[in-house]
C-alpha cells in the first residue's frame, strides 16, 4: 500500500430492494509523517477536521490506540424525469485517522456510499 493508498469501487443491487443501487468505496492510506507525539498529531487532525463545515467528528478509543473519527454526510435528490420521481440520496463518508505511536506515520480508512440503508450488505 505505501502512501499511495488503495481505493475499491463496486456497484450492485440491494438484496433487500434490487431496483436500488449500492455503491460502496473503501479507501485507506497511510501517510509519512513526523510527529513529536501522538497527542499532537490527535490534536492537528481533530483542528482540521472540525473545521470543516457539515462535518462531525469524534475521538474515539480502538483497540488500534486514540483514533480520529470524522463523518460527513450530504442529502441530494435525484430526478427522473420521465416517470416525475424524486430518487432521495443520502451520501455518507466515514473515516478513521490512526497515527503510528512510533509517529513515523498515519493511517486512514474510509468507506464512502450513496446508500446507507444497505450498510449491513456493505460492511460484511
Amino acid at each position: 500500500m505505501g502512501s499511495q493508498g488503495i481505493d475499491y469501487a463496486v456497484i450492485y443491487r440491494s438484496p433487500d430492494a434490487p431496483g436500488r443501487l449500492i455503491m460502496p468505496v473503501p479507501a485507506s492510506s497511510c501517510i509519512p509523517s513526523e510527529h513529536d507525539s501522538i497527542d499532537v498529531t490527535i490534536g492537528a487532525l481533530l483542528e482540521v477536521h472540525t473545521s470543516v463545515q457539515d462535518r462531525t467528528t469524534r475521538l474515539l478509543d480502538l483497540p488500534a490506540g486514540r483514533v480520529v473519527v470524522p463523518v460527513q454526510e450530504k442529502k441530494t435528490i435525484l430526478r427522473k424525469e420521465a416517470d416525475n420521481i424524486d430518487v432521495p440520496i443520502l451520501h455518507r463518508q466515514v473515516a478513521a485517522w490512526i497515527p503510528d505511536p512510533r509517529g513515523r506515520s498515519d493511517a486512514m480508512v474510509a468507506v464512502y456510499s450513496n446508500n446507507w440503508r444497505d450498510r449491513e450488505h456493505v460492511t460484511v
